[in-house]
Formats: C-alpha cells, sequence, structure tokens
C-alpha cells in the first residue's frame, strides 16, 4: 500500500488506461442517465427543477474530466484537473441538497451521492493516494453537510442517522476505490517480480551454446559449427568459403 500511496494505478500498468478510460466515459453517462430519471421520474426535483439540472450538470462534468484528463498523451492526471474534479463533485453534491431543502427525499436513494461515488470510483486509478484520499475526504465532508440538509425534512426522526445514510455511497467508494487500486499496484509489481525472477533463472540454467542451438533447430551443432571451426583451421579464406558462408 505504500506503493499506492505515492503513485498511481496507470503509473505502475500504463496499459490498463485501455479499460480504465470505457469505464470513466460510462460514468459520465449513467451519472446522467441516473439523474434525469431521479430528476424527472424519481420524484428528487425539490423545489426548483432548475437547481439540480444544474447540480447533474457539475457531477457530469466531472465525470467528463476524468475521462478527457487521463488521456494517454496527456500523461498523469495532474493536481489541477484532480482539484478540478473534487470541486466539481463537491458543488454538485452541495447545489443538489440546497435544492432538496425541506423535501423529503430518501436517504438511500438521493441521486447526487451515488454519482459522486461513481464519479470517485472512476478517479482512483489515476491519481496516487496522496491525491485520492484527501480529495475523497473533502467531497465526503461536502457530501454530509448536504445529506443532512436534504434528508432533513419534518418528519425525520433521526436526521443524522438519515444522513449518514445518503452519505455511504461516497464513504464505501473511497474506501474501495483505495482497496482496489493498492491490490492491483501490489499485485502487478508482484507479476513483474515473478517474471524477472523467472528470465534470470532460465538465462543462468541455459548455457549460451544451448540457446543457439535450439534457436537454430540443430543446425548450429551440424552446419555452422563445423564450418566456423575449419574457417579457424585455414591459413587463408577461399572464394568457396565465402559462397558457402
Amino acid at each position: 500500500m505504500k506503493r499506492w500511496w505515492r503513485f498511481s494505478a496507470i503509473d505502475v500498468d500504463t496499459l490498463s488506461w485501455l479499460t480504465s478510460s470505457l469505464v470513466t466515459i460510462w460514468v459520465s453517462i449513467v451519472v446522467a442517465l441516473h439523474g434525469i430519471v431521479s430528476i424527472t421520474a424519481g420524484g428528487q426535483a425539490g423545489g426548483s427543477f432548475a437547481t439540480q439540472v444544474l447540480a447533474l450538470v457539475l457531477l457530469v462534468a466531472a465525470g467528463v474530466l476524468i475521462h478527457v484528463g487521463s488521456r494517454p498523451y496527456r500523461g498523469r492526471l495532474g493536481a489541477a484537473l484532480s482539484i478540478s474534479v473534487f470541486v466539481l463533485t463537491g458543488l454538485g453534491v452541495l447545489v443538489s441538497a440546497a435544492g432538496l431543502r425541506g423535501e423529503a427525499v430518501v436517504p438511500e436513494l438521493w441521486w447526487a451521492s451515488l454519482a459522486a461515488a461513481l464519479i470517485a470510483m472512476s478517479l482512483a486509478p489515476f491519481v496516487p493516494g496522496r491525491v485520492f484520499v484527501p480529495g475523497m475526504i473533502g467531497v465526503a465532508v461536502c457530501t454530509v453537510l448536504g445529506a443532512l440538509s436534504a434528508t432533513g425534512g419534518e418528519g425525520v426522526r433521526l436526521p443524522v442517522a438519515a444522513a449518514l445514510t445518503a452519505s455511504s455511497p461516497v464513504l464505501f467508494a473511497i474506501i474501495g476505490g483505495s482497496v482496489l487500486t493498492g491490490v492491483m499496484i501490489a499485485d502487478v509489481e508482484r507479476w513483474r517480480g515473478l517474471v524477472g525472477d523467472a528470465r534470470v533463472k532460465d538465462a543462468q540454467e541455459e548455457p549460451v551454446l544451448a540457446i543457439l542451438e535450439r534457436v537454430t533447430a540443430g543446425a548450429w551443432s551440424q552446419r555452422m559449427q563445423p564450418f566456423l571451426q575449419s574457417i579457424a583451421a585455414a591459413e587463408e579464406v577461399s572464394d568457396r568459403d565465402r559462397r558457402r558462408a
């Protein structure tokens, strides 16, 4: 896990971008679709439909920024882009909560909290732990504060418990993203160590002449080696030797 704190999964295994990039673009699509359905048909528009739309735009923009900022030609997802993702995500959650203030929102169905969790999981492979953890803690604080507002309507007997329930997807995403990325980095480095040890072992156990014999399918000992020995024993190289060579 020490390596995960300093390096991202993409730093250790650059080819994993091929699959991670598909995840990031689909996260943006899922966030958009889930938000639209929740706002329009799920009864989470609150007192202001426009406010929820603005929150949705901010959260989708955070997901798109991860996808664009992590393109291979851009290198590591920089600090400025990472901070932008955190700010957009936290702001989107707070805007959504502000629009739901006083409404009877079911804690486990709050769409903005799930959107923030999806963004956290898609960001995890692209930034080291020292960036991911502090930034996502900030998002989690915004989510908890927003959840206290969004789920604190009249008739709620345990507002703190409701807020923790509403913000639990983000909290679980922080833990899951950290553990999964750390395990992946450790597994990749362990695999590289095993491959390197195997190559060294093979090179030590198989002599050079045996490698030549295997590569030339027996031609080394049957034709090439006798010919070279005859050239070495001769006083001069004849035209016939040149043609044969």
